[in-house]
């Protein structure tokens, strides 16, 4: 979830929020000199579904699924900025720390007094300092510590374009006369939760950015460029060593789009880059060097429009192609995306949504049962009654009621895996579902 849209709390606020929740978490804007500031996220709810027990999930193997109406479990991210040293018209330090949980949602989960595990992460951990010398760089950020960097995101699948995350360090928004420079090297491994090097290397990315550049009236390019290598000093064996690589990608972003913005972006990426950015925790597509050189291409259009005020609406039309998928000679997969939701705000703080969601997977060349095959989903979601605090297609809290109804083939099954599509057995060999449920989303 991407945490831009925050607004700023008092410190009394703050620390009583910290209190209550006994963990830390804050962020610094531009404008805000204030010691401490507190932002968040968090979902959660519950749902049945018609094969009976807890909610399930519908979404193709490996691509991103539709949420509205589709997320299962608990889950959440606390974050908080502190301004830790200031000096008169000189340099601002601050500190930033954030940690995120998890939980699953299956009732109880058979622990004692029936508390549900939940997994936390420390998600950021960086400190960074503004206003060093003169002139233009006097308005960069630098900065060294753990991050989520600049990451870019389409709101109804939850699918972050751009996801670099890792330790690092660098430089933001360095004002060059025609938009703003970042530079940045980050680390970190295939899997989060290994620190062997042989069965998850780590990794490196030289990230840059060349944001902000008017190419049109209200219309603003952002161009990013990374290289990524492995440490040669692992000790992998060389047969499982990865391939360096690349990868770019092309923003432009159209503002004042009927009460809204429009945002076009190309990708394209080259071996240890081919998975255009967006794996998490890492920005690394691994495969050995002793594979097939796999590329990767994508095109999307992302737009969110309020015509008037009782409507907003978030859409999206995406197109990838895989080629030497997975580092096998002549492997293919292309995944098609097509999605809205629009919101309908019937009086002062009640609203009606529907998301429609639609994703094609097809792969060849792999070796497996799918290949060959075009795996369809189309998952509709309706809610009739959905408590905000006004208009607007980001204005948050929401409370929903939801019915989600999801149709997919049985190639979705087979790409699935042995349980199908959901991953669980009620329905492996089924080829559509609804659940019933309500939840809460919240940002601050």
């Amino acid at each position: 979830m991407n945490l831009s849209r925050i607004r700023k709390l008092p410190l009394v606020a703050a620390i009583v929020g910290l209190g209550a929740l006994g963990a830390v978490a804050p962020a610094v804007a531009d404008d805000a000199p204030a010691p401490f500031q507190f932002k968040g996220y968090a979902r959660s709810g519950f749902a049945t579904a018609n094969k009976g027990g807890d909610q399930v999930c519908f979404g193709l193997a490996g691509v991103s699924k539709y949420r509205f109406g589709n997320e299962c479990g608990t889950y959440g991210e606390f974050e908080m900025l502190a301004n830790v040293y200031e000096v008169a018209d000189g340099p601002k330090f601050v500190y930033d720390v954030m940690f995120g949980y998890y939980n699953d949602g299956s009732q109880n989960n058979g622990s004692v007094s029936g508390a549900q595990p939940i997994g936390w992460d420390l998600r950021q951990n960086w400190v960074g300092v503004t206003g060093v010398g003169d002139g233009a760089i006097k308005t960069a950020t630098f900065w060294v510590g753990r991050r989520y960097y600049q990451r870019h995101d389409v709101h109804i699948n939850d699918f972050f374009y751009i996801g670099s995350r890792g330790q690092g360090a660098g430089m933001e928004n360095l004002d060059i006369g025609t938009g703003k420079l970042s530079v940045a090297l980050l680390r970190s491994q295939t899997s989060a939760s290994s620190f062997d090097p042989t069965t998850s290397p780590t990794g490196t990315t030289f990230d840059v950015r060349w944001s902000k550049i008017p190419v049109n009236p209200d219309g603003l390019l952002e161009a990013a460029f990374d290289i990524r290598s492995q440490d040669k000093a692992d000790t992998t064996p060389e047969a499982a060593r990865i391939k360096s690589g690349w990868s770019m990608t092309l923003e432009h972003t159209q503002t004042k789009v009927a009460g809204g913005a429009n945002k076009f972006v190309v990708q394209y990426g080259k071996d240890a880059g081919a998975n255009l950015n967006t794996g998490d925790p890492g920005a690394y597509g691994f495969v050995p060097t002793t594979a097939a050189s796999p590329k990767a291409w994508r095109v999307l259009d992302n737009i969110v429009v309020q015509p008037v005020t009782e409507i907003a609406l978030n859409g999206l039309a995406l197109y990838q192609k895989d080629s030497n998928f997975q580092g096998i000679e002549n492997a293919t997969r292309s995944w098609m995306s097509f999605g809205v939701r629009p919101i309908y705000q019937w009086s002062q703080y009640a609203a009606s949504a529907i998301e429609l969601g639609f994703d094609r997977v097809k792969i060849d060349g792999t070796g497996s049962a799918a290949d060959g095959k075009s795996a369809n989903l189309t998952k509709l979601t309706v809610a009739p009654i959905v408590l905000r605090p006004g208009p607007g297609f980001f204005k948050r809290p929401e409370l929903r009621l939801f019915a989600t109804f999801a149709k997919w083939n049985d190639a979705a099954n087979t790409l699935g895996g042995a349980k199908g599509l959901t991953g669980t057995s009620a329905y492996a060999t089924s080829t559509s579902g609804t659940t019933v449920g309500a939840q809460f989303e919240t940002w601050f």
